[in-house]
C-alpha cells in the first residue's frame, strides 16, 4: 500500500510509456454494444499493469519493452499492420499523402475509425468549444496526443558518424503571436481566436504568393488534475480544423498537406487550459531546403513526446528530398554525397533523442523514395546517412546539425600536396621576375564595409545605431547586386566577418552570427526581388584579443564585371589568398572554377592540344605551402570530376591532375603576396604567354613605389624616434600597401631584407643615427 501521490507518480509515468505504443481509443457517441467499455477497460488495464511494475522497481527502458510487447500481443501496436486487429483511433499506417480528415493530427496521419464511429460526436462536457463558444470549427474525431514516429523494434541505428562534425548554434523558434483560454470560451477569447485565425490566414496566403514555406503553428495543452485529458485533445482538432477553414476561405485551392500544426502538452497555467501559438520561421522557399547543404534544427522541450517539431520535420524532409533529388540527377555517381546528423542533446533525453532523430530520418527517406521497400531504405541509409551523438551541459549548444558532405571514396593522396609540405621555405625557388608585378597588389581589395557590435548576453542583436547603418550599408550595396545579375556578371564578392573570444579550431566555418547577418542580407533582397539563396558568401572568424562585447561585419571587395561566360574563354588567373590564411574568397574559388572547367571541357572534346593547366603558388612565409596547394588543386580536381561522372571518371580527373596541371611553389619577391597563378599553357612552359606584358607591368610598378617613397623622403631610410631607430607604421614602407595584413614577423622581414637589398642602406641608415655597422 503506497500513498496517493507515490501511486499517482508511477501512474503519469506509465500513462506516458504506453501512449508511445497503443493506439489511444475514439470516444463514439453511439458506440457498438460493449465497445466503450472494452476499450477503457483494455486501456486501463495496460496502464495498470505497467504502473504496477514500475512502482515494484522496474526501470523506465523494461517499462517501455513491456508495454511494447503488450501492444503488439494484443493487435493495438502504433506500427502495427493494417489488416491487424486494432482499436479505433490508431494512427494510420498507409497513404500518408492523404489529407488529414477533420480531427486528426497533421503531424502523423489522420485517425483511423469509420464514419459510423466519429458521426455527429460531440464532447460531453459544457465546457467545450463547441458547447461554449458556438460554431467555431468542425465537427470532428478525438485526435490523439502527436506522436513522432518512433523507432521501431529490430530497426538497426544509423550508421556511426567517425570524425569531427560540424556544430552549429540554434534558438528555439521565438513566439511571434499567441491565443490562450480557458473553457468555456469568453466574448474576449471569441474575438482573440477571430483575429488570431485571420493572422494565420494572411501569412498562409503571403507564403503561398511568395512560394514560401507555411508558418509554424503550434496548438498547446495544459495539463492540471484531470485525470483524462481525452476531450481536451479533441478541442485542439476543432482548433486546428478552425485554421484550416481560415487559410481554406482565403487562398481557394490550398494544398492542406502543407499546413503543419503540432500538439504540445505542458504543465498547469493558471487561465489556459489550451491555445495556439504562431511561431517566427525563417520564410524560406521549400527549393532553398532542398538546395541547402546544411540545417540547423532546434529540439523539442524534452517534456514533449517528439523530438522535432512539425515545421522542423517539414524541413528534414525537404533537406533529405534534395539529397535524393541529387542522386537521382546522377550528382552523386560514386555513392559520395552523404548526410552527416549531428544531435547535440543533454544527457537526460540523449537515448530518446537518438531513436526519434533515427526514426524521423528513416521516415524522411521513406517520404523522398516512395517505392522503397524497407530493406531499400536501409540500404540508402547505409550509403548516404551517419550521425553522431554529443553529449553536453550547456543548453544553448543544444540542436540537429544536417551537413550534406561530399566525400572521396578511394582517397588519393596527392603527392603534389605531400612534396609540398616537405619542401623547406628557403630551398624555393624565387617567383620569376616575369610574373612578379602579379603578385604586388591585391586585385580584390577592400571598396566598402560596415562593422556593428552585438549587445551582450543576446544571442544576435546588433546594437541600435549599427544596425541602423548596416539597413542603410545594404541599401548601398543591392543595386550593384542586381545590375550584376542583369547583366550576367559574377555577383561579386562580400564577406561576413564575425569577432569573438572563441571561434573555434577553423576561421573560416560559419558561425552562428555569420548566419544571422547572412540572413539579413538575403531578406533584404529578396524585398527587392534579388534572390541571394545560392550565393555563396566568404566567411572570417577572428579571436578578440581582449574581452569585450562579440561584433560582426561586413566587406564588400573589388570585383571585375565578368561573367561565366568570360571566365569559361579566359586563360589566365591571378587569385590572392585571404591575407594569414591558406583560405581563398568564395569569389576567387569561382573563378578559378569556371577556367578549370573550361579546361577540362576542352580536354574531353579533343580540343585541348598540347595544353596544360599550370599552377604557381607564390607565398612570403615561411610554414603553410602545402596548404596553399591543397586549396588550389582540390579545387580545380572538383571542377574535373562535375565533368567526368561516374567511378572511371573520378579516376581519370586524378590522373588529369596529375599529368596536365603542373603546380610550382614559389618564394615570392620582396612586396609580393600568398597568391595562386593559373595559366592555360603549352605543355613545358611555366609562365604564361603574356609575360612580356607583366613584365612591364611589374617594372612600372616598381618605379612608380621607387618614385613615390623618394617623393615623400622614405627612400630606404629607418625612421628615426627620439634617437632610436624604429621600424616604420604599417603601410608606412609597404610598397602599395603589398604588406598590409601580413603577419609582423613577416613584416619585419620584408623590411629588413628590403633594405639589406639595396646598396647597403639598412649600415648607412644605421650609422645616420650613430649605430656603428
Amino acid at each position: 500500500k503506497r500513498p496517493a501521490h507515490d501511486v499517482q507518480r508511477y501512474v503519469q509515468q506509465a500513462t506516458k510509456i504506453v501512449s508511445r505504443y497503443h493506439k489511444v481509443p475514439i470516444w463514439v457517441e453511439k458506440p457498438a454494444p460493449g465497445q466503450l467499455e472494452d476499450a477503457v477497460r483494455l486501456n486501463g488495464a495496460v496502464k495498470d499493469l505497467v504502473a504496477e511494475y514500475l512502482a515494484n522497481g522496474l526501470s523506465e527502458q523494461d517499462a517501455e519493452r513491456l508495454s511494447e510487447e503488450l501492444a503488439t500481443k494484443l493487435g493495438i501496436l502504433r506500427t502495427s499492420p493494417q489488416n491487424t486487429p486494432v482499436l479505433p483511433g490508431g494512427a494510420r499506417s498507409d497513404d500518408d499523402d492523404a489529407l488529414p480528415n477533420a480531427g486528426e493530427s497533421s503531424r502523423d496521419g489522420a485517425a483511423r475509425a469509420s464514419g459510423q464511429d466519429v458521426a455527429g460526436w460531440r464532447p460531453a462536457d459544457e465546457g467545450s468549444l463547441r458547447e461554449g463558444s458556438g460554431d467555431v470549427g468542425v465537427d470532428g474525431a478525438l485526435d490523439e496526443p502527436v506522436v513522432a514516429p518512433k523507432a521501431r523494434a529490430g530497426d538497426p541505428a544509423l550508421p556511426e558518424a567517425v570524425g569531427k562534425l560540424r556544430q552549429g548554434r540554434v534558438e528555439p523558434a521565438a513566439v511571434k503571436a499567441t491565443w490562450l483560454a480557458v473553457l468555456p470560451l469568453s466574448e474576449d477569447s471569441k474575438n482573440e481566436l477571430e483575429e488570431l485565425k485571420k493572422e494565420f490566414a494572411a501569412k498562409v496566403k503571403e507564403a503561398v504568393e511568395q512560394k514560401r514555406e507555411m508558418p509554424d503553428v503550434r496548438l498547446q495543452i495544459y495539463r492540471n488534475r484531470d485525470r483524462f485529458m481525452g476531450k481536451k485533445y479533441a478541442e485542439l482538432s476543432k482548433l486546428e480544423s478552425a485554421l484550416r477553414e481560415a487559410a481554406g476561405a482565403a487562398i481557394p485551392g490550398l494544398d492542406q498537406r502543407k499546413l503543419t500544426f503540432d500538439r504540445e502538452e505542458h504543465a498547469s497555467r493558471e487561465g489556459a487550459k489550451l491555445g495556439i501559438t504562431l511561431h517566427d520561421s525563417p520564410n524560406r522557399t521549400e527549393q532553398s531546403y532542398r538546395t541547402s547543404p546544411e540545417l540547423n534544427l532546434s529540439l523539442a522541450n524534452a517534456l514533449q513526446k517528439h523530438v522535432l517539431s512539425a515545421a522542423d520535420v517539414r524541413r528534414l524532409r525537404l533537406l533529405v528530398e534534395g539529397l535524393a533529388q541529387r542522386l537521382d540527377d546522377n550528382d552523386d555517381p560514386d555513392g559520395e554525397l552523404r548526410l552527416e546528423a549531428h544531435l547535440v542533446t543533454r544527457d537526460g533525453p540523449a537515448g530518446r533523442r537518438r531513436s526519434g532523430v533515427a526514426a524521423e530520418i528513416r521516415a524522411a527517406v521513406q517520404a523522398a523514395r516512395p517505392q522503397y521497400s524497407a530493406a531499400q531504405v536501409e540500404e540508402f541509409i547505409a550509403r548516404h546517412v551517419v550521425m553522431g551523438v554529443t553529449r553536453t551541459a550547456a543548453r544553448d549548444q543544444v540542436g540537429l546539425f544536417l551537413t550534406l558532405v561530399r566525400l572521396e571514396p578511394d582517397p588519393v593522396p596527392d603527392h603534389v600536396v605531400a612534396a609540398a609540405k616537405q619542401t623547406e621555405y628557403g630551398q624555393l625557388p624565387s617567383l620569376p621576375k616575369e610574373l612578379s608585378g602579379r603578385v604586388l597588389k591585391r586585385t580584390d581589395a577592400e571598396i566598402d564595409s560596415w562593422k556593428g557590435e552585438l549587445k551582450a548576453g543576446e544571442p544576435f542583436v546588433i546594437v541600435e545605431g549599427a544596425r541602423k547603418r548596416l539597413n542603410g550599408f545594404i541599401e548601398k550595396l543591392l543595386p550593384d547586386i542586381a545590375d550584376r545579375a542583369r547583366n550576367n556578371q559574377q555577383l561579386g564578392d562580400i564577406r561576413l566577418h564575425v569577432t569573438r573570444m572563441v571561434i573555434g579550431a577553423n576561421s573560416e566555418v560559419r558561425l552562428p552570427e555569420h548566419e544571422e547577418l547572412e540572413k539579413l542580407v538575403k531578406q533584404a533582397a529578396l524585398k527587392q526581388s534579388i534572390d541571394l539563396t545560392k550565393f555563396r558568401f566568404t566567411y572570417r572568424a577572428y579571436k578578440a584579443k581582449e574581452k569585450g562585447p562579440r561584433s560582426v561585419g561586413i566587406t564588400v571587395h573589388r570585383t571585375p564585371r565578368l561573367g561565366k561566360s568570360d571566365y569559361l574563354g579566359e586563360t589566365s588567373l591571378t587569385e590572392f589568398f585571404l591575407p594569414r590564411f591558406a583560405l581563398l574568397s568564395e569569389a576567387a574559388r569561382e573563378r578559378i572554377t569556371w577556367l578549370s572547367t573550361a579546361f577540362i571541357v576542352r580536354y574531353k572534346t579533343g580540343q585541348g592540344g598540347n595544353k596544360v593547366l599550370s599552377i604557381a603558388v607564390a607565398q612570403p612565409r615561411q610554414s603553410g605551402a602545402h596548404l596553399l596547394v591543397k586549396e588550389v588543386r582540390d579545387l580545380v580536381l572538383a571542377a574535373f570530376r562535375e565533368q567526368l561522372p561516374g567511378p572511371e571518371g573520378t579516376q581519370l580527373a586524378r590522373r588529369i591532375l596529375e599529368d596536365f596541371v603542373p603546380t610550382t611553389l614559389y618564394r615570392v619577391r620582396l612586396g609580393g603576396l600568398s597568391a595562386v597563378l593559373v595559366d592555360v599553357v603549352e605543355k613545358g612552359e611555366v609562365s604564361s604567354v603574356r609575360r612580356e606584358e607583366w613584365e612591364e607591368e611589374a617594372r612600372s610598378t616598381r618605379m612608380a613605389s621607387r618614385a613615390a617613397r623618394e617623393a615623400e623622403g622614405l627612400a630606404h631610410t629607418p625612421v628615426v624616434s627620439g634617437g632610436a631607430l624604429a621600424l616604420p607604421e604599417a603601410g608606412e614602407f609597404s610598397p602599395d600597401g603589398a604588406w598590409d595584413g601580413l603577419e609582423p614577423e613577416d613584416w619585419l622581414k620584408n623590411w629588413f631584407e628590403t633594405l639589406l637589398a639595396d646598396e647597403g642602406s639598412l649600415w648607412e641608415g644605421a650609422g645616420d643615427v650613430g649605430v656603428d655597422g
